[in-house]
């Protein structure tokens, strides 16, 4: 006789808001392996907090402290994750490239093999004195851990900054920025003359 499997059993929450609760369990920080539709985090301090492996669907996470959070494997589709602070988060593996996404801080966060969303791209670089510089780039925008502005604004202040070797990765962001920008500018169309 053939053993059944035992199904396997999620934790499933649906439009809970977890600002307001003050159960133990809510506040263990343990949302690992779960699945969570419709709910509230935004401007929670989920500081440490595990959330690996779960899957966060139309979820407000707005200005939430995210900082040295485990998020391994945690995709996130049609969230709000404007104004979160990302710093020291593991991010690795995860799917980023459904959600809105402009975080405040972004240093030393973990994004490798994380997928983001249309036209980011991440970067890191360590300068001599072992500063590590975590970067989000698009065409228009640069973020450097937690530092964000338009491309135009780096070119006119960079040189500003006293830090020889920061203004140098800067710089090469700053390129890499624009190299971005001309690969996803679209292609004039050619007319073609056709031979008769």
């Amino acid at each position: 006789m053939k053993e059944q499997a035992t199904p396997i059993m999620k934790r499933v929450e649906h439009g809970t808001d977890f600002t307001t609760l003050t159960s133990a369990s809510s506040q263990t920080g343990n949302f690992a392996d779960a699945v969570f539709i419709d709910c509230h985090f935004a401007s929670m301090n989920l500081m440490f907090a595990d959330l690996s492996l779960s899957t966060f669907i139309n979820c407000n996470f707005a200005e939430a402290d995210l900082s040295f959070v485990n998020a391994h494997k945690a995709k996130f589709t049609g969230c709000a994750l404007d104004g979160v602070n990302l710093s020291h988060t593991n991010l690795s593996q995860s799917d980023l490239s459904a959600s809105p996404f402009s975080p405040t801080d972004i240093g030393l966060v973990d994004l490798r093999s994380a997928l983001l969303p249309a036209g980011w791209y991440a970067l890191d670089r360590r300068l001599p004195d072992g500063t590590v510089l975590s970067a989000l780039l698009t065409p228009t925008t640069l973020q450097v851990n937690s530092q964000s502005a338009p491309v135009h604004v780096w070119e006119s202040t960079i040189h500003e900054h006293t830090d020889t070797a920061y203004q140098s990765e800067v710089t090469s962001m700053l390129a890499l920025c624009h190299t971005l920008g001309r690969l996803t500018a679209p292609v004039p169309s050619v007319e073609l003359e056709i031979a008769a």
